[in-house]
């Protein structure tokens, strides 16, 4: 399968926005360049689970496979050219789901879109795999409230807020405001690998400018942001790390008394008739 999903504004934005919605279709293993998931420094960081691969190191696996990428890494990086793993891919039981950031994708060395290689059983532009979660939220009495951004996890980071307290939200910055009291929300667990302590209980903030500047490129890639948005959210997450340090310690935020929200939450679920309030379920137990 093929998703193409063009980048909002410039190179960066919403890069990965996609990925939860895959992830969800049960798919566990990524490929993508590691510069997407890195800071200043070489450590990878994830804002959801999945486990990740170095493009070269894939040849090894036999996995179900997301290999997200762009025009510009096919043309211009030929370490990170997909056209050998989607020829492996073609030949073997395994299913890959290629993310690009065009319509007209084309992988290297070939002269069509990859939307028309025989090789490609479907391809479809994210609006529409989004437009059909949507529907699929709706069948199962749920909303995707958020406005600004089209990636899964943080609707689903909403719709666990709004389980908990009963107040809806509906844009990225009041979710990123309400965090010191909601430490059950599970993408506190993706920023807690950039901002917990090394040493000792607490988190650590991130020091120099460019450091927040490289955060906000992290989140840039994930959520559909401009620079000035995504460094202002940057800043304030930072800022947390100062003065909500709990938030990123997993041990504290058992212990932070708003952690009792998540409990009401969670006996409000039916996860055995609803798979949307499974996931819920799963996040909040293990928040717990």
């Amino acid at each position: 399968m093929f998703i193409s999903d063009p980048v909002k504004n410039g190179h960066v934005e919403g890069l990965l926005r996609a990925l939860p919605a895959v992830l969800y279709s049960g798919f566990d293993d990524v490929t993508c360049p590691k510069s997407w998931l890195q800071l200043e420094d070489p450590s990878r960081h994830s804002a959801y689970e999945y486990s990740w691969h170095l493009l070269q190191d894939v040849n090894e696996l036999q996995v179900d496979l997301i290999a997200a990428t762009t025009q510009y890494y096919e043309d211009n990086l030929p370490v990170y050219s997909l056209q050998s793993l989607v020829n492996r891919y073609s030949v073997s039981d395994q299913r890959i789901v290629v993310i690009g950031d065009s319509e007209n994708f084309e992988l290297s060395g070939t002269v069509r879109p990859f939307r028309e290689d025989p090789v490609v059983d479907r391809a479809m532009n994210y609006q529409e795999v989004y437009a059909a979660y949507e529907q699929y939220y709706k069948d199962y009495g749920m909303e995707l409230p958020l406005q600004e951004t089209q990636n899964l996890f943080l609707h689903d980071n909403a719709n666990l807020y709004e389980l908990a307290t009963g107040t809806r939200l509906t844009s990225v910055e009041e979710l990123i405001d309400v965090l010191p009291d909601a430490p059950y929300l599970p993408i506190l667990g993706g920023f807690s690998s950039i901002f917990a302590s090394n040493s000792a209980y607490g988190s650590e903030p991130l020091e120099s400018t460019e450091a927040i500047e490289a955060f906000g490129k992290w989140l840039r890639r994930r959520i559909e942001l401009d620079y000035n948005e995504a460094l202002s959210v940057a800043r304030t997450i930072n800022d947390y790390a100062i003065d909500h340090e709990q938030l990123f310690d997993k041990a504290s935020r058992t212990r932070m008394p708003n952690i009792n929200d998540a409990r009401t939450a969670r006996r409000e679920l039916t996860p055995e008739e609803n798979p949307i309030h499974e996931r819920y379920h799963t996040w909040l137990s293990n928040a717990l």
